[in-house]
């Protein structure tokens, strides 16, 4: 082989492998615009300040879209739900809960954790619950959530620097929301 040959391959072999390195991470960031674009016009630009949502569904089928909304399994996290149904005279709601485990929310820089645990620093822990509050509205229902850290400090530091965990987290669960519930 000449060393023009040789000069050949061994670029061909690094091209492939910088394709193979970032074609997942290219498409997953274009994956979470979409999300938040899509989701953008129905509850504003910010994800974990969703607002309110009305649906023609009445609300026991509401309440089933969303378990079902959030019973999706995406990526590495699935929403573990437990449902409060709330028959008041004065108002009928219905009361969703989720929970997402730090384990399962994702893609924490795994090699920034070990040095940072390696220097004595220690990783603070983030889990999110999500409440969804469904009421019985004159035309169909309403639905509000919002989200809860655990770690309202960590949260905050996460949305800072845009951790796409988290973000996707929230856009693909707003995302789901509204294509069960508004988007019918």
């Amino acid at each position: 082989m000449t060393p023009q040959e040789i000069e050949l391959v061994l670029n061909s072999i690094a091209v492939s492998s910088l394709c193979l390195v970032l074609t997942p991470r290219l498409l997953f960031y274009m994956e979470l615009r979409r999300l938040n674009d899509a989701t953008k016009a129905y509850l504003g630009s910010t994800a974990n300040l969703p607002k309110p949502v009305l649906s023609r569904m009445p609300m026991h089928e509401a309440s089933r879209s969303v378990q079902k909304a959030l019973a999706k399994r995406k990526s590495n996290f699935r929403w573990n739900i437990k449902v409060h149904d709330s028959r008041d005279n004065i108002e009928q709601a219905v009361r969703i809960e989720g929970f997402v485990p730090i384990e399962k929310l994702g893609e924490f820089n795994e090699t920034a954790v070990r040095s940072q645990t390696a220097r004595g620093f220690r990783a603070e822990q983030l889990d999110m619950k999500i409440t969804v509050d469904i009421y019985k509205h004159e035309h169909g229902s309403q639905i509000v959530w919002k989200y809860h850290p655990t770690n309202a400090g960590e949260f905050q530091r996460r949305q800072q620097i845009f951790d796409p965990a988290l973000n996707f987290l929230m856009s693909n669960t707003n995302f789901n929301l509204l294509k069960e519930l508004a988007w019918k």
